[in-house]
């Protein structure tokens, strides 16, 4: 029977221990995972008897700590992009690389919390941005700890019980495919084609496309 004393360790800072937990799917060699400090030996066996219990069920698995902007960046790449129109993605990418990635750029994929969720968001409503492109934001974000879940990066999806802002019924309404065809068209080959391509296309506000090289 495993003596599991004998696997917590006592240094400087507190209580360690390593265990086995699992093995690597690559190589199929075993895996090992190093836990602590904790501040006693308790706590540490504590953790020590959960988690070998759940490699027992094989429900373990710890989470990532990937940089948040380079899991978005691959699962925008991998998972999102080649699911919706180019355009869509287009201005969804605007959106990942502007606001979310920039936000939460010092962040592991792990660290972020629906609280700190619900802080962009109210961060995002004190800029000056719509309920309704705050909606954009939450729903790629959503998407992206969805996939975060699945891929045993995180346990939970912190997007969940974050609250984004209501959509007023002022900013509802919008123009079909076949309206911003037929205005796209209009405006061809002027001088204002592409401000208002790129404000329809990337949700970009109007400052932002004016303040542009060579827009004004």
């Amino acid at each position: 029977m495993m003596n599991f004393d004998k696997l917590i360790k006592e240094k400087k800072k507190g209580f360690y221990f390593r265990i086995d937990v699992g093995k690597d799917s690559a190589t199929g060699k075993r895996k090992q995972a190093s836990f602590g400090p904790f501040r006693t030996k308790t706590e540490a066996k504590k953790e020590l008897l959960k988690i070998k219990r759940q490699v027992d069920e094989g429900s373990y698995f710890k989470e990532s700590t990937e940089d948040f902007p380079v899991f978005m960046e691959r699962w925008f790449n991998t998972s999102y992009k080649k699911t919706v129109e180019i355009t869509t993605a287009k201005s969804r990418e605007y959106i990942i690389k502007n606001h979310i990635i920039k936000h939460f750029q010092h962040s592991k994929v792990n660290e972020i919390t629906t609280f700190d969720i619900d802080c962009f968001y109210v961060d995002k409503l004190d800029a000056g941005y719509s309920g309704a492109y705050i909606r954009h934001m939450h729903n790629l974000l959503n998407q992206a700890f969805d996939q975060a879940v699945r891929w045993s990066m995180v346990k939970v999806n912190p997007v969940k019980n974050a609250k984004p802002p209501k959509v007023k019924s002022a900013e509802k309404t919008a123009w079909t495919v076949d309206e911003v065809n037929r205005f796209l068209n209009l405006i061809k080959n002027r001088s204002i084609e592409i401000p208002y391509f790129l404000a329809i296309f990337t949700g970009m506000r109007r400052g932002e496309v004016l303040g542009l090289k060579g827009m004004t």
